[in-house]
């Protein structure tokens, strides 16, 4: 058989279905990295236009659902669908369930924090450079959505949502796989003694 003769019939159609495969798998690809550029042109676009003020008990959360709506409104497919998961899990905040109201040490490989999360979505967070906890503070908002701890910043990363999954609360600890693959322990040091969640 030489290069330049045809293949037999059932070899020719597996040929062509490979190729259009191949075809296919290629313009997926590349329409989804437009989209993922897109994402992010709308992101710059819209800091913007999310700020302002807001008579909102949270407006971190406000200033993150604003950027999701101009987001999706500014964006065509295939990007919302890429965005559409970001945006629900916007859409669901404030949600602070009890089980994770209070104040935690959370510890990873290279630092240790002092986290306190409050029952009305609000969060800060000290490096514990002693037991004191002496480093900057770090504030923002926080929720739980389907398994997945949401962080949005005041200061620093505003955008995107820093989202973890979380391996559930049993009592006292919850872990959460952060983006980098790492794990961060969650070690409950002191009930909340006030609000809806009080012991």
């Amino acid at each position: 058989m030489r290069l330049s003769d045809s293949l037999p019939p059932p070899y020719s159609w597996i040929a062509r279905l490979f190729g259009w495969g191949v075809g296919l798998a290629i313009a997926i690809g590349f329409s989804f990295s437009l989209a993922n550029g897109q994402l992010q042109r709308n992101a710059l676009s819209c800091m913007g236009e999310a700020e302002g003020v807001s008579d909102s008990d949270n407006p971190t959360i406000t200033h993150a659902q604003r950027m999701a709506a101009c987001i999706d409104k500014r964006s065509v497919f295939p990007a919302t669908l890429l965005f559409r998961d970001t945006r629900h899990l916007l859409e669901a905040l404030p949600s602070a369930p009890c089980e994770y109201v209070g104040t935690w040490r959370a510890a990873r490989t290279e630092s240790v924090y002092r986290v306190v999360l409050r029952d009305d979505g609000r969060f800060e967070a000290r490096a514990l450079v002693d037991e004191r906890g002496d480093g900057m503070p770090i504030s923002g908002a926080w929720g739980v959505v389907e398994g997945r701890m949401v962080w949005l910043y005041d200061e620093g990363r505003v955008w995107p949502p820093d989202v973890n999954r979380i391996h559930p609360a049993t009592g006292q600890l919850f872990l959460l796989d952060e983006q980098n693959g790492s794990q961060t322990s969650y070690l409950r040091t002191e009930a909340p003694t006030e609000g809806r969640c009080a012991l």
